[in-house]
């Protein structure tokens, strides 16, 4: 299986992660009054394990659908 292209990787976290998550602290921290660099980090590490999850599945089937022994 191809592996994503550096940039792409790069990329793409400054095209969605990040804006989502500065719009998503802002609007915590008007609502409920939550810190909204607390909120950021925690948005950042839990977008990066769900990614990490994600790619791990898709690696673990792609292998397991090369074996032949599914």
């Amino acid at each position: 299986m191809n592996m994503m292209p550096v940039t792409a990787g790069l990329l793409e976290p400054l095209g969605e992660s990040i804006p989502l998550g500065v719009y998503a602290s802002w609007s915590v921290y008007y609502l409920f009054g939550v810190n909204p660099y607390l909120w950021f980090i925690v948005h950042w590490f839990t977008w990066i394990a769900l990614d990490y999850i994600q790619l791990r599945g898709i690696q673990v089937r792609y292998s397991v659908m090369r074996s032949g022994t599914l």
